[in-house]
């Protein structure tokens, strides 16, 4: 048993969580400092009632709206946001939506920060645009700096991101959720849960990281199976809320791992939807990781009421309707082949496999039997 070794350093972020509290962002703005920001979001979200009420909430300091976020944010929709931001004189960017909205809020902070000649260097540093995020999903990247974007035509995902990239703010309002349909809450709350248990394990992690890691795991697994059933429940809803967020810290401090690195590779090949690509591989890289370090998971299993976490997680998944193959997605084999080459330049995979060898053979393997 080696002596244990590890470092944090966690940015300054302002965290509000509570029903309505995205009429809060006023406050936090002003808090903040900011007179003009632009609002990133997709056309759907920006269409909707909850659209309207965040508009209303920046009020006067609402320069511009970017509307044009898709799934696995394209890089021609981060230009046209970094051209938004810059044609309208920002110091802020409000994202609304998913995963791949707060992406794009990322990307145009570090764009920014890096055609001024001033990226970030540390959690000390404030960035060039400061970024206000409010989570419509259950995402758990939120408070990270690091983002994903796709280049449409090669169908591969890159990532990058400082620290500074992060939101300042987050806010996290429940009601926001109300709208979601079963395949996206019970995707993404698994996709939380995933950075939940990677940070049970993950080399580097802290005591801290890992008793939150340990209480986000046990509230997403208590919570989402109950939200499926009563999905108009409001308590339930916020815990499963504040589960993703404790999740996000954890994913915050430990980075991406084997997990998030293939889930992007897929989504970014196939088109897939995120969240349930990595609920259906979240067993999968579970058994492969358990095999080379079964202690942490075995006292993971024993919080969560089992005795296997691949076990617990595949009844989960099971229980809350998400298909168990990637076939059931209409993702071929020709298509988890290409992800298999192109993971071993994924950083999330090449940290991992300094330790632990997860090579291309290793990997097509795991993505054959997820098929």
């Amino acid at each position: 048993m080696t002596e244990p070794t590890w470092s944090q350093a966690d940015p300054a972020q302002g965290l509000r969580f509570g029903a309505g509290s995205v009429a809060e962002l006023p406050v936090v703005l002003r808090e903040l400092g900011l007179r003009r920001v632009l609002l990133v979001t997709s056309a759907g979200r920006a269409n909707s009632e909850d659209g309207e009420r965040v508009r209303a909430a920046l009020g006067r300091t609402l320069a511009d709206t970017f509307a044009g976020v898709e799934p696995h944010l394209p890089a021609d929709a981060v230009r046209e946001a970094f051209a938004a931001a810059q044609g309208a004189g920002v110091d802020g960017v409000v994202t609304m939506g998913g995963g791949s909205v707060v992406d794009c809020g990322k990307a145009v902070a570090f764009f920014v920060e890096q055609q001024a000649g001033t990226p970030g260097q540390s959690v000390l540093d404030r960035p060039a645009v400061v970024h206000v995020a409010v989570p419509t999903t259950y995402t758990p990247t939120v408070l990270t700096g690091a983002f994903t974007m796709t280049d449409p035509h090669t169908r591969t995902k890159a990532m990058t991101g400082t620290l500074t990239s992060a939101p300042t703010a987050v806010v996290y309002d429940p009601d926001l959720l109300m709208a979601l349909g079963p395949a996206t809450v019970a995707g993404t709350a698994l996709d939380a849960l995933a950075a939940a248990i990677g940070g049970t394990h993950r080399a580097g992690r802290s005591p801290e990281t890992e008793a939150v890691a340990h209480a986000a795991a046990a509230r997403i697994a208590g919570a989402l199976p109950l939200l499926i059933d009563v999905p108009d429940e409001d308590l339930l809803r916020a815990e499963l809320l504040q589960a993703a967020a404790l999740a996000a810290r954890v994913l915050q401090r430990t980075g991406p791992g084997p997990h998030q690195a293939l889930v992007q590779l897929v989504g970014g090949r196939t088109g897939a939807p995120h969240g349930v690509v990595s609920a259906i591989l979240l067993p999968h890289t579970v058994v492969r990781e358990a095999a080379a370090d079964p202690g942490p998971f075995g006292r993971l299993a024993e919080e969560l009421g089992g005795d296997d976490v691949a076990e617990i997680v595949t009844e989960l998944l099971e229980r809350v309707g998400l298909p168990a193959r990637l076939v059931a997605l209409g993702i071929g084999q020709d298509d988890l082949d290409a992800v298999a080459r192109m993971s071993q330049a994924h950083p999330g995979l090449a940290a991992a496999t300094a330790r632990d060898q997860w090579t291309e053979d290793e990997v097509a393997a795991l993505l054959s039997d997820a098929r």
